[in-house]
C-alpha cells in the first residue's frame, strides 16, 4: 500500500543530503579560493597584451599612431606574484588555445609625392577582411611661411571614399603642386626651406586628420621637394614565439625558460604569431620540476591580420603601388598578380623583425 508519509520523509532526507553536500562544496571552493590562495609561493596576477615593438640595439622603438588594435604579432607579458624567497621557473606551458575567426574593417590612408612631377596622391584601402562603409573627407592644403610663421589656408575640396572591400585600394585625392592656383602664393625671393605647403585629410564625421604631410619649397628651383630618411635592422628577440597556423592542430607549446622569480612582481613575456585575423583564448602555466606552481586564463583576444604588410618607415607602399603600375585603383587578387611582395605574411613579419 502506497505511503504517502514514506515518500516525503525520503525526499526530504535525500533533499537535505543534497542541500549539505551543495554548501560543503561551496565553502571548500571558497576555502581554497580565499584561505589557500594566500599560502600560493608563485601567483600569475594578469597578463598585459601589446602589439611586439621594435627594438633597435637594446632601445625600444616607440609605436608609430597606435590605434589600440593588436595586428599580427602579439607580446604577452605575465605579471606574476612571488611570495616567498627566489624562486626558478623551468617550463612555461600555454595551452588550450582556441582560435576562431575575427572580421574586421582597417581603413588606411597613405599619401606621396613625386618630385618629378610635382604631383601629390593620397591613396586610401581596406587592410582588414570586412566591407567598409563610405567615408568622407575634406582636403585643406596650408601655406605656411617659417619666417613670418604665416599659416593660411589656400585650397579646399572634398572627396568620399566609396564603399571598399578587404583590399581595394583607390587614388582618393591628387593634386600637382606648382599648379598656378598653389604657387601663386611662393615667393621666389625667399630663401630655400623658409616657405612650405602642409596638405590634410580631414575625416567630416569626427574632425580628425588622418592622413597629412608637408613639403618643403625651393624658391631657388621654383619646385616642391620632400627628403625622407632610413631605417635600420631590429634586434633579434630570445622571447618566446607561438606561431598559430592553419590548421591550428597543436594547442599546446612547452618552453623551457629556467628564469628566476625574486620575490614580489616579476614579468615574463611570451609572443604570438598569427597567420590570419582571429579570436584567441588560452591557458597560460609555470612548471618547476614538473610541478604546477600557477595558471592563468586569458581574455579573448581579437587580433587583426593585414592584407598587405606595411613595413616602410615613409607609410607609402601602396602609393607607390598605383604610381609605379600608372592605375588609379585595384584589388587585392590584382596585386596579388602584379607585385606579391606586399602581400602580408608569416615569413614576411619573421624578416620584419628579424626572427628568421
Amino acid at each position: 500500500m502506497f505511503d504517502f508519509n514514506d515518500v516525503f520523509i525520503n525526499f526530504i532526507s535525500d533533499f537535505v543530503f543534497w542541500l549539505f553536500l551543495i554548501i560543503v562544496g561551496g565553502i571548500g571552493w571558497l576555502f581554497n579560493r580565499i584561505f589557500l590562495s594566500k599560502f600560493k609561493k608563485v601567483k600569475i596576477k594578469r597578463i598585459d597584451v601589446r602589439n611586439v615593438p621594435k627594438r633597435f640595439n637594446g632601445v625600444e622603438l616607440a609605436l608609430f599612431q597606435y590605434d589600440g588594435a593588436y595586428k599580427n604579432y602579439i607580446e604577452n607579458e605575465l605579471v606574476i606574484e612571488n611570495s616567498k624567497d627566489d624562486l626558478l621557473i623551468q617550463n612555461l606551458v600555454v595551452d588550450n588555445i582556441s582560435v576562431s575567426d575575427y572580421f574586421y574593417e582597417d581603413i588606411v590612408i597613405q599619401n606621396g609625392f613625386d618630385m618629378l612631377t610635382q604631383n601629390l596622391d593620397f591613396v586610401i584601402f581596406n587592410n582588414g577582411n570586412k566591407e567598409s562603409s563610405l567615408k568622407n573627407y575634406q582636403v585643406k592644403i596650408h601655406y605656411l611661411n617659417k619666417e613670418n610663421e604665416k599659416d593660411k589656408t589656400i585650397f579646399k575640396t572634398e572627396v568620399e571614399s566609396g564603399n571598399l572591400s578587404g583590399g581595394d585600394i583607390k587614388t582618393l585625392f591628387s593634386k600637382k603642386l606648382t599648379d598656378h592656383s598653389i604657387v601663386k602664393f611662393f615667393s621666389n625671393s625667399l630663401p630655400d626651406y623658409k616657405q612650405s605647403i602642409r596638405i590634410e585629410l580631414v575625416n567630416k564625421e569626427n574632425q580628425e586628420i588622418e592622413s597629412e604631410t608637408e613639403i618643403a619649397y625651393l624658391s631657388s628651383e621654383k619646385r616642391f621637394v620632400r627628403n625622407l630618411g632610413g631605417a635600420g635592422k631590429p634586434d633579434r628577440t630570445l622571447t618566446p614565439i607561438i606561431e598559430l597556423i592553419s590548421p591550428y592542430s597543436q594547442d599546446c607549446f612547452n618552453f623551457s625558460i629556467n628564469q628566476r622569480l625574486v620575490k614580489g612582481d616579476n614579468t615574463l613575456r611570451f609572443n604570438i604569431l598569427i597567420d590570419a585575423p582571429c579570436s584567441i583564448k588560452y591557458n597560460v602555466k609555470l612548471f618547476r620540476n614538473k610541478k604546477m606552481l600557477s595558471n592563468f586564463s586569458s581574455d579573448l583576444i581579437e587580433i587583426q591580420f593585414s592584407k598587405y604588410r606595411l613595413v616602410s618607415p615613409y607609410k607609402d607602399e601602396l602609393y607607390h603601388y598605383l604610381h609605379d603600375e600608372k592605375i588609379e585603383s585595384s584589388n587585392f587578387e590584382e596585386v596579388k598578380l602584379r607585385k606579391p611582395e606586399l602581400l602580408n605574411s608569416i615569413d614576411r613579419i619573421k624578416t620584419e623583425y628579424n626572427l628568421n
